[in-house]
């Protein structure tokens, strides 16, 4: 049975991708605009659709901690 991992686009690298397959995790990586390692066998996965969908939740939270600690004190 594999794991698996979401990771952001800093970590869209062949070398990131090939090490978790090496560790047997599926990676959920966020692709870059351009040269991305992201390939099919990633993107067919069902929790990849998911987990792009709760990465932009957490990032959502995460901006609006950021305007608390910078805004509204």
């Amino acid at each position: 049975m594999w794991a698996r991992i979401g990771a952001d686009k800093g970590d869209d690298s062949k070398v990131f991708i090939e090490g978790c397959r090496a560790l047997k995790v599926t990676p959920h990586v966020a692709a870059k605009d351009k040269h991305s390692a992201v390939d099919g066998r990633i993107k067919r996965h069902a929790g990849d659709k998911t987990s792009l969908k709760v990465r932009k939740r957490i990032k959502h939270i995460a901006g609006a901690f950021g305007w608390i600690k910078t805004v509204g004190g």
